[in-house]
C-alpha cells in the first residue's frame, strides 16, 4: 500500500476511537438555485476588443455609432486591440447615465466597429466567473471522489474515480506544470505554505478595483478574496487548486489527484468575476507564449485548468478561442467547467470553445448531477462534483468535493463543475508523470477509452464519454 495512505488510513482509525479526537468539522451550505437559468453575459462596460487584418493600420480613435473610441495599452498577446469609450458624439445624442443605456450604446458601437474595413472580429471584453457552490468540513474518508470505484474495499464509492488504483503506477511528478487560472491562491495556508507542489504564478487582473489588492496585473497571485456584494469570498482558486494537488502531505490534510505536481497559479477572477482579456492572456503565457510587460512564463503548463465561465457561446467569443486554439496549437491539454446552468454547455464560455475538455459534474452514485451540472454534446466526460444536497454514502456529511479554504477550518466541501474539472485536469497530469511520452491528443484518447460507461438513467443529458477513471486504458 502507498506510503500516504497507510499515514492516512492509520490517522482516520486513530480518530475514530473518540469523537472528540476529530478536528472540530463545521458545515455551512451556500448553494444555487436548481432550476435552469436564463442567463446573461456580464461585460466591461465601455470596451471592446478589435482583430485587425495585418495589412490595415490600427486607428487610435475613431467613432462608432454614438461613441467615440480610444486605444488603450498595446496589442494584447492576440494581437487584439482594446478600444475604450472616450466620449459621446454628434449634437442630437442625449446623455447616457444608466448602465442599460451604456451597454446598449456599447452593443451599437460594436455592430458599427464589424463594418469596419479591415476587421477580422470585434467583441465585447465578456467577464468569466467561477462555477462552483459551497459549504465545509474535513479529512480524506470525506473524499469520496478520489476513492476505487467498487462496491467493497478500504476506499470505495459507485462515483470514485479509481486513484488508489492508479496510484500504484505513479503518484505525479514535478516535471508536470497544471496552470489553474482562477481566483488566485492562499500562500499562507498551512496545507499550501512550504508546498513544493507550487510554481511560480502570476496576476493577470488589469483592472485594480477588481483585482482589490491594491494593484493591477503583478507576480503575486495571492487571493485577497473575491467578495461580489452579499456573496461572501470563495477563496476558489485554493479549492480546486487543492484537488489538482498543491497542498503538502499531512495526517490530518488532504490528498490531491497527484501527491507530487506543479501548480501554477494565474490569477484571472476577482471581486465579481474576470475580464476575458485578462483571461486570454493567461491562457497564452500558461503555454509558455510571449504576453505583452509579463515576464516569461518559466514553467509552461502542460495542463490549463478553467473552472469558470460566462453564459454565452464561444461563437461569440472570437478572442477566446483564438487564445485557446493558440494554447492549443503549443500540445497543452484544456480542461474547463461545463457550467452551473443546468443546461447545454453550448451555451457557456469556454465549454462551447473548440479544442478544450468540457467537464460535468457526477454525484457520489456516478450519476450526472442533474440538479445543477451543464451536459450536451460539448461535455467530454464528467467527473466527481459533488452535491451538498444529498448524503448517499450516509455518513451524516453532505457529498461535496473537500478542498482548501480560507478560515479556521481550512477546508471546505464544495459542490460544482468547478470541481469536476481539476480531477480530470489532475488525472492527466498524473498520467504524464506516469508516461512522459503522452501527448496531449493521446491524454484526451485516454480519457474517452478509460471512462467508465454510464446508462441512460445515470446521465440522462448527455455527458461525454462517461465517468472519469484514473486507471488509463490506452486507446
Amino acid at each position: 500500500m502507498r506510503p500516504l495512505l497507510i499515514l492516512l488510513a492509520a490517522t482516520l482509525a486513530a480518530c475514530s476511537q473518540g469523537a472528540e479526537q476529530l478536528p472540530r468539522v463545521q458545515f455551512e451550505t451556500r448553494d444555487v438555485d436548481s432550476t435552469p437559468q436564463t442567463a446573461t453575459a456580464d461585460f466591461v462596460l465601455g470596451r471592446i476588443i478589435v482583430k485587425y487584418d495585418s495589412d490595415v493600420a490600427t486607428a487610435n480613435t475613431f467613432t462608432a455609432g454614438s461613441l467615440s473610441l480610444e486605444r488603450v495599452g498595446v496589442r494584447t498577446s492576440g494581437g487584439e486591440v482594446l478600444y475604450e469609450v472616450s466620449a459621446l458624439v454628434g449634437p442630437a445624442v442625449a446623455p447616457v447615465n444608466t448602465e442599460s443605456e451604456r451597454a446598449q450604446s456599447l452593443r451599437a458601437a460594436l455592430a458599427a466597429v464589424r463594418r469596419r474595413p479591415g476587421v477580422v472580429y470585434a467583441q465585447l471584453d465578456y467577464v468569466a466567473r467561477h462555477r462552483a457552490k459551497y459549504p465545509k468540513g474535513q479529512s480524506f474518508k470525506y473524499q469520496w471522489g478520489m476513492f476505487d470505484n467498487a462496491t467493497s474495499g478500504q476506499f470505495f464509492a459507485p462515483g470514485g474515480i479509481n486513484l488508489p488504483s492508479a496510484w500504484d503506477r505513479g503518484t505525479g511528478s514535478s516535471e508536470v506544470v497544471v496552470s489553474v487560472l482562477d481566483t488566485g491562491i492562499l500562500p499562507k495556508h498551512p496545507q499550501i505554505e512550504g508546498s513544493p507542489n507550487m510554481a511560480r504564478g502570476y496576476d493577470f487582473i488589469s483592472d485594480a478595483n477588481r483585482a482589490a489588492d491594491g494593484s493591477g496585473r503583478d507576480e503575486d497571485p495571492t487571493d485577497p478574496g473575491d467578495r461580489c456584494g452579499d456573496e461572501p469570498s470563495s477563496w476558489h482558486g485554493s479549492h480546486v487548486s487543492g484537488i489538482v494537488g498543491v497542498g503538502k502531505e499531512g495526517p490530518i490534510g488532504i490528498a490531491g489527484v497527484n501527491w507530487a505536481v506543479r501548480v501554477q497559479m494565474l490569477r484571472v477572477l476577482g471581486r465579481c468575476g474576470g475580464a476575458f482579456s485578462d483571461i486570454n492572456d493567461a491562457i497564452r503565457w500558461a503555454a509558455g507564449l510571449p504576453v505583452p510587460n509579463a515576464p516569461t512564463n518559466p514553467t509552461p503548463a502542460r495542463v490549463i485548468n478553467m473552472s469558470l465561465g460566462a453564459p454565452i457561446s464561444c461563437d461569440s467569443m472570437p478572442a477566446t478561442q483564438a487564445a485557446i486554439n493558440d494554447a492549443f496549437n503549443r500540445g497543452v491539454v484544456i480542461v474547463v467547467a461545463a457550467g452551473n446552468a443546468r443546461t447545454d454547455a453550448a451555451n457557456e464560455t469556454p465549454a462551447s470553445c473548440d479544442n478544450v475538455v468540457a467537464v460535468a459534474a457526477s454525484d457520489y452514485r456516478g450519476n450526472l448531477v442533474t440538479r445543477y451540472s451543464n451536459y450536451g454534446d460539448r461535455v467530454t466526460i464528467m467527473a466527481p462534483g459533488g452535491d451538498v444536497q444529498r448524503d448517499d454514502n450516509g455518513d451524516g456529511i453532505e457529498d461535496g468535493i473537500l478542498s482548501f479554504v480560507d478560515g479556521e477550518d481550512g477546508l471546505a466541501l464544495y459542490n460544482g463543475t468547478s470541481m469536476a474539472a481539476p480531477h480530470v485536469a489532475g488525472v492527466i497530469a498524473l498520467w504524464m508523470s506516469q508516461d512522459t511520452a503522452l501527448t496531449r491528443d493521446g491524454a484526451v484518447a485516454a480519457l474517452k477509452t478509460s471512462a467508465l460507461p454510464r446508462t441512460s438513467a445515470q446521465c440522462p443529458r448527455r455527458c461525454g464519454a462517461g465517468l472519469l477513471s484514473a486507471t488509463r486504458r490506452t486507446p
